[in-house]
């Protein structure tokens, strides 16, 4: 399979923005509603504040590429973060 490539711009629904974590931790503020992938994998964050304790940092296992994936995180995490796409994660601000 090929290594998908950058998302262009005019693909990029209202209100979401193309993150790359291959290289860095990316972090938000304010907070994100959710991310995308275009190649599955899993996906380590940080929650924003007033998540239960004990759940401030989690990993959203097995994504699937194209499902979206709901919660309000202010840091997605390289380390941790295990797709092949890490140059392409669809976040919804």
């Amino acid at each position: 399979m090929a290594r998908p490539s950058s998302i262009p711009s005019d693909t990029i629904p209202w209100g979401a923005q193309n993150v790359d974590v291959s290289s860095e931790d990316a972090e938000f503020s304010p907070p994100i509603r959710g991310f995308q992938l275009a190649v599955g994998g899993s996906v380590k964050v940080d929650f924003a504040d007033g998540c239960p304790p004990g759940f401030e940092t989690g990993i959203y296992p097995a994504c699937i590429a194209g499902v979206r994936y709901e919660g309000y995180i202010k840091k997605i995490y390289k380390t941790g973060t295990t797709t092949e796409a890490r140059a392409n994660i669809l976040v919804f601000v």
